[in-house]
């Protein structure tokens, strides 16, 4: 099973690809496929929204959990999750990095 996603270039944002075809922030609102020509057909299409503020879109694989799809790969989870440790404001860094 497959859900299909991408970056939104401005926000910085993980998108996912629904079935009204347009570009939602939750996992759970994207459309999950069988491999195939719907899905070929969704990608294409996904794809072409790349030249606009997406980038980077591409096939994501998932199992389903009841009706929710979670991603297989430990990466893709950190996406959809968020960070694994703390960043932006009020994050000490120095204590990584020689001055």
């Amino acid at each position: 099973m497959k859900v299909i996603s991408a970056n939104h270039l401005h926000g910085g944002h993980v998108v996912f690809w629904s079935k009204q075809e347009n570009w939602v922030t939750s996992i759970f609102e994207a459309e999950v496929f069988e491999s195939g020509n719907a899905f070929d057909e969704a990608f294409a299409k996904a794809g072409l929204s790349e030249k606009g503020d997406i980038v980077g879109v591409y096939e994501l694989d998932v199992r389903l959990e009841g009706t929710k799809p979670v991603p297989l790969k430990i990466r893709e989870r950190i996406r959809v999750d968020g960070p694994s440790v703390p960043y932006g404001e009020g994050v000490v860094l120095n204590r990584f990095y020689a001055a």
